[in-house]
């Protein structure tokens, strides 16, 4: 062996040990505390994160029930990459809804390089007949996504993903179960409502759901993450202001794993599930009855307030409702939302109560779309 292949093999041989150890620099999802953690309020802030970051060509995965990758028009792609450029973050912060949004901006990320490839975590139970599992991928693209059949072409089920090419986005489609291993770091992006359509589907409580998703993304593959992001979704819509706090949960699980490896998780976490439960099963009288010992044990936490006031509403006792309400509001400034989710359990009977609840959530969030748009329905302007 000459002496310039020696030194060819050593240098291949050292870039390979440095990629070794960059690797293993990055934390393992479910097994090691997750540190660069972003919390936003809508998904589409990922990708002002992402560009801040100055991320290139990294792998996403992407844990969402609802679509990101539709085609962003070639003039905003053009204008949100000068404004990546010049590293303008507050007015990309201020683009989003008019040059992308939670329907499009992975496809933007996409084409301005910071993501590669995608696999895209959706939480139907379809997923475990894979006989069916293309179609029923391939109906929810062209039904509830906005996609032509036309564009669909060329994507096949590879190991229990659905796979190919969309919206030039390199994609898989899988299940928290099928995902593939993946060698490189990752940017793991979660949105809150995940879960209760995943624990809908497969029949179970949210913190199963939680569980299962942290236990089934852990099971065979160690994934690294170079950067975790968590949208809690309630602002768009996609996500009940009464389920806030599964976002609160995901968060502490990532930043502590061994919370998901315990025997039992947190007992305050089992006391939302359980009222939860009660409170979608329609057993509101039981609700308020069993959360008696949690609210004097836990009295600030707004979860379980929330959780009391639903019910509540539900038994007519609509005064309790809104001054829990009102300390929710003052407690939490995030959970002021749930006005607008007590409001609208409220029966259309009750016009002056309906009225009373969206007063207050147009007072406590001004500035929230979401808020504006269900106030302009609900209250009444003469």
């Amino acid at each position: 062996m000459s002496k310039n292949t020696i030194l060819l093999f050593i240098s291949i041989l050292l870039i390979f040990m440095s990629c070794v150890r960059a690797q293993e620099e990055y934390p393992v999802f479910g097994s090691e505390v997750l540190e660069d953690i972003s919390v936003v309020e809508e998904h589409d802030e990922a990708l002002v994160i992402w560009a801040a970051k100055g991320i290139k060509n990294a792998v996403l995965v992407h844990v969402d029930p609802y679509g990101s990758l539709k085609v962003v028009p070639d003039d905003n792609i053009e204008e949100i990459r000068k404004l990546v450029k010049d590293e303008n973050r507050a007015q990309l912060q201020e683009s989003r809804g008019i040059l992308f949004d939670n329907t499009n901006y992975v496809h933007a990320a996409v084409r301005l390089g910071i993501i590669s490839r995608v696999y895209w975590i959706l939480p139907y139970s379809f997923f475990e007949d894979f006989l069916v599992t293309q179609s029923k991928v391939e109906d929810l693209l062209i039904n509830e996504r906005g996609f032509e059949e036309s564009e669909l072409e060329g994507l096949r089920m590879e190991a229990g993903c659905l796979t190919g090419n969309l919206s030039g986005v390199n994609i898989y489609f899988c299940s928290s179960r099928t995902l593939p291993i993946i060698n490189d770091p990752v940017i793991l992006s979660i949105d809150v409502s995940y879960f209760p359509v995943y624990a809908e589907n497969y029949s179970t409580s949210k913190l199963r759901a939680l569980k299962w998703f942290f236990d089934q993304l852990s099971f065979k593959q160690k994934v690294r993450v170079l950067h975790a992001d968590v949208s809690y979704g309630v602002e768009s819509g996609q996500t009940d202001p009464v389920h806030r706090y599964i976002g609160d949960e995901l968060v502490q699980g990532l930043s502590a794993p061994l919370t998901f490896t315990a025997e039992s998780p947190p007992e305050l976490w089992q006391f939302r599930d359980k009222a939860e439960n009660m409170l979608s099963g329609g057993e509101d009288e039981l609700v308020v009855e069993y959360l008696g010992e949690p609210l004097n044990k836990y009295p600030d936490d707004p979860a379980l307030m929330l959780l009391n006031a639903a019910a509540e509403i539900r038994l007519g006792k609509f005064d309790n409702a809104l001054k829990a309400m009102d300390d929710i509001c003052q407690k939490n400034e995030k959970y002021c939302y749930g006005y607008i989710y007590l409001g609208e359990i409220i029966d259309n009977k009750e016009s002056a109560w309906k009225e009373t609840f969206f007063k207050r959530a147009s007072d406590a969030l001004p500035d929230s779309k979401y808020v504006n748009k269900k106030v302009s329905h609900l209250i009444r302007t003469d």
